[in-house]
């Protein structure tokens, strides 16, 4: 009886050295895990922020300033001179005739 308990326990023994290596390699392919997924997720986000950033927000803004420039000179090629219509208003008012006598 006192071998049968013996091997029981070494037995016991050995089981649970084994649960704590594998519950050990758990634990660190978990820890692993995580850090990988928000590696991942930082260069997911952070790659194309940081391109933006690099490249195409001066682009953007040299087109934008463009455009702004552009529409300027757009709107200012259709508009009446003010200098003219301050003179034309007063004429114009002072030769047509009131509408009721």
């Amino acid at each position: 009886m006192d071998d049968d308990l013996r091997s029981l326990l070494e037995e016991n023994i050995r089981l649970a050295k084994d649960n704590n290596r594998l519950l050990r390699s758990m634990r660190r392919a978990a820890i692993i895990g995580f850090f990988g997924r928000v590696l991942f997720w930082v260069i997911i986000l952070g790659v194309p922020a940081y391109l933006y950033l690099t490249y195409l927000a001066p682009v953007v803004s040299h087109v934008m300033a463009q455009g702004q420039a552009g529409q300027d000179s757009f709107l200012r090629l259709l508009s009446f001179p003010t200098q003219t219509l301050q003179h034309l208003v007063p004429q114009a008012s002072s030769s047509t005739p009131p509408l009721l006598p």
